[in-house]
């Protein structure tokens, strides 16, 4: 199968975790992170630090209504069999489901992630191997040395000028500068100040 990579706006969804572990409670760190409303429903908690989290939890089994106002639920049990249930009951409510390590009862599944400020790095291997996938995660990672944040800020300053000061054939150049010289900015950040007002005078 052939996944569609996205990234979604998590700010403000509600968002439920179904599941008291440690797996559960990486979850949890990661959706709050993005900034979305957390329930958490965990028939017994085993990570002790999920309660010190801005969640809204609750210490029971779950139950279909939990599902109600809720965009995606993250099933992070070790049950096949709630699972399932949960992936059945998402169907009807129209909900989207990651079921942790259980693939047939996923609408989607996560990949390994690499963050460096507004960089992400996501790894996935279709779930056939999330150790491949982390393994990857962390070489990629480790080529982040660099400061590729520097760079992101750079471009991204220019490439609003752009659109505001260039014409369009100018952009065209500007765009395909930054891409086939991108080795060489990456040392010299003040390359793309330079190419910025060269094509600037030349679309007065």
């Amino acid at each position: 199968m052939n996944y569609y990579p996205i990234y979604l706006d998590m700010e403000g969804r509600n968002v439920l975790v179904v599941g008291g572990g440690y797996v559960a409670l990486q979850k949890i760190k990661g959706l709050l992170e993005s900034g979305a409303n957390v329930k958490v429903v965990a028939k017994q908690l085993i990570a002790q630090e999920i309660k010190e989290l801005d969640i809204d939890l609750e210490i029971r089994d779950y139950i279909e209504e939990d599902l109600l106002n809720i965009s995606i639920v993250v099933a992070a049990t070790n049950s096949n069999e709630v699972n399932r249930m949960i992936k059945n009951h998402s169907k009807k409510h129209n909900v989207l489901v990651n079921a942790v390590d259980d693939k047939e009862n996923c609408d989607f599944i996560l990949g390994a992630v690499h963050r460096r400020g507004d960089i992400t790095i996501t790894v996935s291997t279709a779930g056939k191997s999330p150790i491949v996938a982390k393994k990857i995660r962390d070489k990629v990672g480790n080529m982040m040395s660099i400061d590729y944040e520097k760079l992101l800020s750079v471009y991204a300053y220019f490439r609003d000028k752009a659109y505001k000061e260039l014409s369009d054939k100018g952009r065209k150049e500007f765009f395909e500068f930054l891409e086939a010289k991108f080795d060489e900015i990456l040392f010299n950040n003040k390359l793309v100040e330079e190419k910025f007002n060269e094509v600037k005078i030349m679309c007065v």
